[in-house]
């Protein structure tokens, strides 16, 4: 499927493991820039580290609680400082 997803900026949530993984390693894969977050700083700061190496893609990451909207919103704002928008 082709999605022309390529040099977008996307945020993924409880990206560290699962599914969401596998969708955010493919957008880095695809030349996107992605601000990653989870639940767990470790497994998130981990997940970054590796996706950096294995895709020279340019990742952030961080603590994020879905649950939160305000914690949510922090997000994205944080997300535009660092990229400017999200698509």
């Amino acid at each position: 499927m082709q999605l022309n997803l390529k040099s977008k900026v996307a945020i993924m949530g409880a990206s560290s493991k699962g599914l969401d993984f596998d969708i955010t390693q493919e957008l880095a894969r695809k030349g996107d820039r992605v601000f990653i977050s989870s639940r767990s700083q470790a497994a998130i700061d981990s997940v970054a580290l590796r996706l950096c190496q294995e895709t020279n893609a340019q990742v952030l990451a961080t603590l994020m609680d879905a649950s939160s909207k305000a914690s949510i919103k922090s997000w994205k704002q944080r997300t535009l400082k660092n990229f400017g928008w999200v698509d």
